[in-house]
Order: C-alpha cells, then structure tokens, then sequence
C-alpha cells in the first residue's frame, strides 16, 4: 500500500471516529442537567403545612408586579384592590390549597460553594410573602427560581435556610399569575341564562359592517313555557336553520379567555376600538335590563376585545368563541 493510500485510510477513519464522538455529544445532557441529575435526591418534604385560618396575609412579587391578598369571610382568599370585581373561585381555590400544603418531591444536593445564581434564585422569578396571624407561626419568604431540567419543576427555596428543592409545575404556576387571572371570564352564565331563558323577550345582533337584525323566540304552551324555535323579525321575518339555532345556542355560555385591563378610561376604550365597536350583542329578558356586549377584533384578527356594557373591565377573547359575529345577516336580508 502506498504512502498516499494510507494518509486516506488515515483521514477516513479518523473522521468516522469524530463523526460518531459528535453524534454521541448530541444526546448527552448539557453540564447544567448532568449536574443536577447528580446532585439530586428523591424526597417528599412538606414546605408549607400551616391551615389557611393562620393565614393573614400574601404578598407575591412576580413578572406581572406586586399584589396581596387577604383573607375574608369563611376563610376565602381576596386580591385587595379587586373586591369589586367578579371572582375567579377555582384560581383562588387552587392558591388557598397550595399555600398551605405544599411539599417538595426533590431536593438537591449543595455545599458551601454552591451559588444561588446557579439555581436563578439570586434573581427569582417570583418571591412570596406569607404572614401569619400568631405568634406561634413564623412568617416566611419563598423564593422561586428557574426551571429545573427535564421538566420536573421549579426550583425552590425558603429565605434563611439553606436547602434547595424542586417543586412540580402545577404547585408553582400559582404564583406566577397575574393578579388579573383572579377575575372571572364568564360572560354569560349557563345556570343564570337556564333561569331566564323562558322569560327572552329578544335578541339583537349589530354587525357595522352588514347591518342589525332582531331575533325573537317561540314558545310552547306547556307550564314550562320552553323556547321551541326562534324567528328573526328585522329586517324580514325568517325561520331559523340549524346553524343559525347553533349560533343563539352559543350565546347561553361564552367564556372569555383573559382579562386584558380593569378600571379603562374613556382613552382605554377608544384605544381598544370600544367605544364604537364592530360588533354589539344585546340579550334581553322581560323585566330585567339588557344584557349588552361590544367586541372589536384585535390586531390579531383571531382575537377580539370585548366590554359588558356596565363593567368595568376588558376582555380578550377567540374570535371562534363569537360565532354571533357571523351571523349569516345576508342570508336572513335576502
């Protein structure tokens, strides 16, 4: 075999071997995963074991800002400055259960030279008071920190002791939320609209850009006085199709997905195309006052704003959990 030969062999073999070290490299963990899956050891610690009646108050400071709650009748938590607005009961619920059984499945081994930084707790995402109302109960700081590796959580820790843990997602997401979150979505209710149903006197549907119609219902002669069917009499009178009865079926529950602001000035409402939206919905019922609900789209043309006429907050929410803003108008004109 000739010198030149056996440079070749040489060369392909030795990139064959670096081929296979890079390929190998792809699917080891990085050094910050390698460490921790060493470093780590299964527990169950209980972090916070106090009743939600010890409880005064809470403090979190997260990506959103600061906001405190306190607790009110029958032991419920309450954002302070959110009294006045509708409650989101499963998020407070949720809070209420976490903050005061919440336990640890890892913790991870440190020493002396081990630096917050590593952990992101020297910047925590989020930093939670908690204050009690005895004096037998200490008050405590938490900190969150990043995200752990694999999935398996956040990293967690108590000020002024030196153990870190990891906690599950779902027992840490809590305090990540905004104060916002905590204001109920429902736009329309199933059980209020299952009350008042029998008792519609009409349903008017403003769409600027193609005109208004107005729906009234039908009802049978039995003691229940059950809707049976619905009759557009504005602009023409039309007998409805099993699409349009989709569309008023709709109606009976509508979630928003967000609370985008609370308390808007006039300038708010102008700014979210609110103050002459695209889109008004109107649900009356004998001898209540009108239901009225104004929807602009976004610039996102897959989301909408949204105000009840009396509230004082605005909503985002999917353009598919509108589909009265369809309604086939031409259809009903022609």
């Amino acid at each position: 075999m000739t010198k030149h030969s056996n440079n070749v062999l040489i060369v392909v073999c030795c990139t064959i071997i670096l081929c296979g070290i890079l390929f190998c490299l792809r699917f080891l963990p990085d050094k910050s995963q390698s460490d921790f899956l060493e470093n780590k050891e299964s527990a169950s610690v209980s972090l916070l074991n106090k009743p939600i009646e010890k409880i005064e108050k809470i403090i979190i400071n997260n990506s959103y800002g600061q906001y405190s709650f306190i607790k009110i009748k029958d032991n419920k938590l309450e954002i302070e400055d959110l009294k006045n607005y509708p409650r989101h009961e499963s998020n407070y619920e949720e809070l209420s259960s976490i903050i005061s059984n919440l336990t640890a499945d890892i913790k991870v081994n440190i020493d002396d030279n081990t630096l917050l930084e590593t952990y992101g707790l020297d910047k925590p995402v989020a930093q939670i008071e908690i204050l009690y109302n005895n004096p037998e109960s200490k008050d405590m700081k938490l900190l969150i920190g990043n995200q752990a590796p694999s999935n398996l959580g956040y990293y967690f820790k108590i000020e002024n002791n030196p153990d870190i843990y990891v906690v599950q997602n779902n027992n840490i997401e809590p305090f990540l939320k905004s104060k916002l979150d905590y204001i109920s979505l429902v736009l329309t209710s199933p059980s209020s609209i299952d009350e008042t149903m029998k008792n519609l006197e009409y349903i008017e549907i403003n769409n600027i850009a193609s005109g208004k119609i107005k729906i009234v219902p039908s009802k049978s002669t039995n003691e229940n006085k059950k809707i049976d069917s619905y009759t557009i009499i504005e602009p023409t009178n039309k007998s409805f199709t099993d699409e349009d009865l989709g569309i008023i079926n709709s109606m009976e529950t509508m979630y928003a997905d967000k609370v985008e602001m609370v308390n808007p000035t006039d300038g708010d409402i102008k700014k979210y195309k609110l103050d002459n939206p695209m889109h008004i919905l109107t649900l009356k019922y004998n001898n209540k006052n009108p239901i009225i609900i104004k929807a602009s789209p976004s610039e996102n043309e897959d989301e909408y704003f949204l105000m009840v006429e009396g509230s004082k907050l605005i909503y985002l929410i999917s353009k598919d959990s509108l589909r009265w803003i369809n309604f086939p108008l031409k259809d009903a004109i022609n």
